[in-house]
């Protein structure tokens, strides 16, 4: 592991800034916890944690003042405080804390892991040294090179039990791995995860998925007990097997989608040549703070099956159709649990209530230009990650040395309808005739028979049927002809 050079802590943004501060004021300012680490894993980035020595409230403060960029308190309470920076090149988090105990060793073994239990006096940066002194008094370096996660004192994981999935999210996002001990507290203290807020949970489970790979940290929160107190639904769905197309238990084909997810995520110029980069764009857009559909898709991979969890005892090898319904409502409820917002809720309900659809549509006699049209016409933008769900899915299935004498072509299918939705969908769904003109034409009332008139409409079009208005009006003075015409001349 490589020493951090005096260089580079001098160029870091701000840096001096808060030490002219700190020179200022008379207050001692300390680097610690993950922007340090980040720095002695040679890893980018722009939120830096700092430990003061006097008021933190005040200081940071002043420190937003000399450098132009937004104040907020985060907890007046524990003097702790935040600048928020937004620059066109540089965008990031400075956290200042009041020093806990009686120095900055006292502070050090009052944090949660050892591996951000490390510090470097700001002073030390300016005095002219080559060579920064590191305050580690828990050996966080050591543990640092070895890979390896512990905790710096297992009651402070009580005292705060979300810490026990900050563990795992570290390893994700670190790639390093849970020390044995700390690892057999977790499995021993895992139902304490329910005094946490779901909301920080949530945050934390989202940060896991956010991750390129994450299914193997997903099946290590199932591992240490987390998985399960958090979503109980995983112990029926560990107990059900897939059927007669399916290898593995309904959890374990869960975890398998996801697995297949990532490869196409990780991939998509290959899975979609032409469109690769719209899908890249729409996968990125955020439903809510911190949540993209990336993730959000990830997340209903591990429960697009979860109806079937609660059907199947009664008949594990009945295909029923009402599975995707079942899942519908479990995974609302779930998704309301952790409090997902409005619209990511509504993503996570169109992917599973649809997953299924693309290879139905491919098991037909022949795809037609309606069957895809109509695809993308219920689906909406959301069918690009239920044409991508539904890959993993068969994918899941097939490589669990799957044989399947129906060739079903899911990749070439899934291609086609996105290439669809992108080059003419966008184009096509624009309605030919509004609810206005068939009141005019035909002398109809609003109702629901009116909505029944322009799906067929809708669906005509789809197949080619119609092109136009005029097509439009002639299609339904022919094939609903017990509307009678207000005017003549149609």
């Amino acid at each position: 592991m490589k020493e951090i050079s005096r260089e580079r802590l001098i160029n870091t943004p701000f840096i001096r800034e808060i030490w002219e501060v700190s020179q200022r004021t008379g207050i001692k300012v300390y680097l610690v916890g993950g922007g340090l680490r980040d720095m002695i894993m040679e890893r980018e980035g722009y939120d830096l944690d700092f430990a003061v020595d006097g008021d933190a409230l005040i200081f940071g403060r002043k420190v937003a003042d000399a450098i132009g960029e937004h104040y907020f308190p985060l907890d007046e309470e524990r003097s702790t405080s935040r600048v928020i920076v937004k620059r066109d090149a540089i965008g990031g988090e400075l956290d200042f804390s009041r020093l806990r105990g009686k120095g900055i060793e006292d502070d050090l073994r009052a944090r949660d892991f050892t591996i951000n239990s490390m510090a470097i006096n700001l002073d030390d940066i300016f005095c002219g040294r080559e060579e920064i002194p590191l305050i580690d008094p828990l050996k966080g370096l050591d543990d640092l090179e070895r890979g390896c996660i512990r905790s710096a004192d297992h009651t402070l994981l009580i005292q705060d039990p979300l810490r026990m999935i900050r563990a795992v999210r570290l390893s994700a996002t670190l790639n390093l791995s849970i020390g044995e001990e700390l690892r057999e507290f977790i499995i021993m203290r895992s139902e304490s995860i329910l005094s946490i807020s779901i909301e920080r949970i949530r945050d934390e489970l989202f940060k896991i998925l956010s991750v390129d790979r994450p299914h193997s940290y997903i099946n290590e929160l199932k591992t240490l007990n987390l998985l399960t107190c958090i979503f109980p639904e995983i112990e029926s769905m560990e107990r059900i097997d897939e059927g007669l197309d399916h290898r593995y238990h309904l959890w374990q084909h869960s975890l398998n989608t996801l697995s297949c997810l990532e490869v196409i995520l990780l991939n998509l110029q290959r899975f979609f040549p032409d469109n690769y980069q719209e899908v890249g764009s729409h996968l990125s857009k955020e439903t809510e703070y911190q949540i993209k559909r990336r993730e959000l898709l990830k997340f209903t991979s591990l429960f697009h099956d979860i109806g079937r969890s609660f059907i199947r005892p009664f008949n594990p090898f009945e295909q029923v159709e009402r599975d995707e319904d079942i899942g519908v409502e479990l995974n609302t409820k779930i998704s309301k649990r952790i409090r997902l917002g409005g619209l990511s809720r509504k993503v996570v309900r169109k992917i599973t209530l649809s997953h299924m659809r693309p290879i139905k549509i491919s098991r037909g006699k022949g795809v037609g230009e309606g069957d895809i049209y109509r695809y993308w016409r219920d689906t909406g933008e959301e069918g690009i990650e239920t044409c991508i769900l539904a890959i993993a899915d068969a994918e899941a299935i097939r490589g669990a040395d799957h044989t399947d004498n129906d060739p079903i072509d899911i990749m070439g299918l899934g291609r086609q309808m996105i290439s669809y939705y992108f080059e003419v969908f966008s184009d096509k769904a624009k309605p030919i005739l509004s609810g206005r003109d068939l009141i005019d034409k035909f002398g109809l009332i609003p109702g629901p028979l009116l909505g029944m008139i322009l799906k067929k409409v809708e669906d005509a079009k789809g197949d080619g049927i119609i092109t136009n208005r005029e097509d439009a009006l002639m299609f339904i003075k022919k094939e609903l002809p017990f509307f009678g015409e207000k005017k003549s001349n149609v």
